[in-house]
C-alpha cells in the first residue's frame, strides 16, 4: 500500500512540475493557432542543445543594456470576424513580466525587451479562430 502511495504521489508530482519544462511553440513561430488556454511561446536558449537553437539570434551578456524588439500578429481567417488576443510577456528567470496586453487583428504589437534575457509569451485569452505570428527583430 506504501509503495501504491508513494508511485501516484510521484506521477502526480511529475505531471505538475513537467507542465512548466515545456513550451508548447518556440519563438519565433508563425500561423499558431490559439486552441489551448493558456498557449505559451518561449524563447529558446541557443546553448540548451535543441532543435531550434539554430536561429542566428545573438544574446548579450547579463547586465546588457541592449535591446530587441519583440513581435507579434495576430489573424483570423475568417472576413466575418477580427482576431483579439491578451497576452502576458514574461522573462523566463521569472524576474519580469509585462501585461496583460490587448492585441488585435490589423495593429502589430512590438514590446523592446532586453537581450539579456530570454522571453516568453502566454496568451490569457483570445478569440476563436485565432492564429498567432511571434518573432523578434
Amino acid at each position: 500500500m506504501k509503495k501504491l502511495l508513494l508511485n501516484v504521489l510521484l506521477v502526480v508530482a511529475g505531471t505538475i512540475f513537467s507542465h512548466n519544462l515545456f513550451a508548447q511553440y518556440p519563438i519565433p513561430s508563425f500561423n499558431v493557432p490559439v486552441i489551448i488556454d493558456p498557449t505559451i511561446f518561449e524563447e529558446i536558449n541557443p546553448s540548451s542543445g535543441t532543435t531550434f537553437n539554430n536561429l542566428g539570434f545573438s544574446f548579450g551578456q547579463p547586465g546588457s543594456r541592449e535591446e530587441k524588439k519583440l513581435k507579434i500578429e495576430i489573424k483570423d481567417q475568417s472576413i466575418l470576424t477580427s482576431a483579439w488576443a491578451s497576452i502576458e510577456v514574461y522573462s523566463l528567470s521569472g524576474n519580469l513580466i509585462y501585461g496583460p496586453f490587448s492585441i488585435y487583428e490589423g495593429v502589430p504589437f512590438e514590446l523592446a525587451v532586453s537581450t539579456a534575457e530570454l522571453w516568453g509569451i502566454r496568451v490569457l485569452n483570445a478569440s476563436e479562430e485565432c492564429q498567432m505570428d511571434v518573432w523578434f527583430e
